[in-house]
């Protein structure tokens, strides 16, 4: 049985109670930041999205709107086809220009010779010059006219921009090219694809019909690859644009939520000092409990209980128990002499040797000032009388209490179950009684 008061808590327990607690509540903290995060990017992301949408059906609208008209003045070519009047020629294709969005030049081919460009002065084909010697359009003249359908084609510099060509034919056969050169910058400004606000970030690139990606013609490829940017296809004429749309401004949560995280660590702060100086406090009371301040040994309370237990089991053993009743003779004289200090030094010494004189299974505790209970398990009157004589030897001993050497007396009074009597008071009165007859024994000795 253990003999002395249950050991402290290690000193760094209520450290590690107190981090673990304010990691706990810190983790409280962050999962409310990160949810509040995680919110605050699924609304940029759909407020992205949304964007992304209306561009691209912005994009999309000026196209068409380019392709029609584009469409109409071929279809019309197809219809009236002379171009021997110059004059009247200029002047249908002046209004349609003056009305037209983003186109910078027209032209007409009859078959593979441009024959008419407005206006004249024009950056692009100089006039009577052949498609087939245009190495950069041929292939994609010889598509358009193979599949009957309009084609929109990237143009790099020098004749950068995007070339839409209808091809017109005649009772099915091929007749000619009307070709719309449509300037880039207008119709991505118009789209609304600029990085002036500095809000998103756009790219755009060209994938084919057979598949092939060409490079970036607005923006970076690199955007293509972040997860993060909308991607959306854009039907145009022999092949899919790709736009991707990002946001450029990251989620930063507000003043509010700023705030919260602050308050919030700092409760945890103030909570787990709060609750690790409430941990020590509750380990002391307790060791208060169930311990002896001084000596370290078991309290009173644990001291009754256990004698309690002892009483019903040797009961229905029909076994027997004895208690040890011991004072410490003047031990006031010695508190008086040499100071409380010593005295309680003394009283730490004594414990310490009662503690290793007793058996495992035996209970020792300091009573209240000078006197000791010792409850002796499992063992009969003539063999608790030899330990307590053996007892008041070792009691009896110098002892060393700083650089004193003392020596001390002690009464002891011996009860045992059931001889003595058959319940917790019974027995200590009688050790009580019989401790102090001893006592009175000794002086009259003297």
């Amino acid at each position: 049985m253990q003999t002395a008061a249950r050991q402290n808590p290690k000193v760094l327990l209520p450290g590690v109670f107190g981090f673990l607690l304010f990691l706990s509540l810190g983790s409280v903290v962050e999962w409310f930041l990160f949810e509040y995060r995680q919110e605050r990017s699924a609304e940029m992301k759909a407020t992205t999205d949304r964007h992304g949408e209306n561009i691209r059906a912005r994009l999309e609208g000026e196209l068409n709107a380019v392709f029609y008209l584009s469409k109409g003045v071929a279809y019309n070519r197809a219809v009236h086809r002379d171009l021997s009047a110059p004059d009247r020629t200029s002047s249908v294709f002046a209004e349609i220009f003056r009305h037209s969005r983003h186109v910078r030049s027209f032209a007409i081919a009859e078959g593979y010779r441009i024959a008419y460009v407005f206006p004249p002065d024009d950056v692009g084909q100089p006039l009577d010059s052949n498609y087939e010697n245009n190495t950069a359009q041929w292939p994609l003249i010889q598509r358009s006219v193979e599949t009957h359908a309009p084609l929109l084609e990237w143009m790099n510099p020098p004749a950068r921009g995007l070339t839409y060509l209808v091809p017109i034919f005649e009772d099915g056969q091929f007749w000619g090219l009307f070709s719309t050169l449509i300037d880039d910058s207008s119709l991505f400004s118009a789209a609304g694809l600029t990085h002036a606000s500095g809000e998103y970030e756009y790219a755009l690139r060209v994938q084919s019909d057979d598949g092939a990606k060409a490079g970036a013609i607005l923006g970076s490829d690199a955007l293509f690859a972040d997860p993060e940017a909308l991607i959306s296809d854009i039907a145009i004429p022999g092949g899919i644009w790709q736009l991707a749309v990002k946001s450029a401004v990251e989620p930063t949560p507000g003043m509010v939520p700023q705030l919260f995280f602050a308050l919030g660590w700092l409760f945890a702060t103030l909570f787990a000092v709060l609750a690790m100086a409430l941990w020590t406090l509750n380990r002391k009371l307790a060791d208060l409990a169930f311990q002896d301040r001084l000596t370290g040994l078991p309290s009173r309370l644990i001291f009754l209980d256990r004698l309690k237990q002892v009483i019903r089991r040797t009961k229905r053993s029909q076994g027997s128990f004895s208690i040890l009743f011991t004072n410490l003779n003047e031990f006031k004289s010695i508190n008086e002499s040499h100071g409380e200090k010593v005295g309680d030094m003394m009283l730490a010494g004594i414990g310490k040797r009662m503690i290793g004189f007793i058996r495992h299974c035996d209970t020792v505790t300091r009573w209240g000032g000078d006197e000791f209970l010792i409850l002796l398990d499992e063992c009969p009157h003539d063999q608790a009388k030899i330990i307590a004589d053996n007892l008041r030897h070792q009691i009896e001993l110098p002892m060393y209490c700083g650089e004193q050497k003392l020596r001390i007396g002690a009464s002891i009074g011996l009860a045992t179950f059931p001889d003595d009597g058959q319940s917790l008071t019974a027995l200590l009165k009688v050790a009580g009684d019989r401790m102090s007859k001893d006592k009175s024994s000794q002086k009259i000795g003297r």
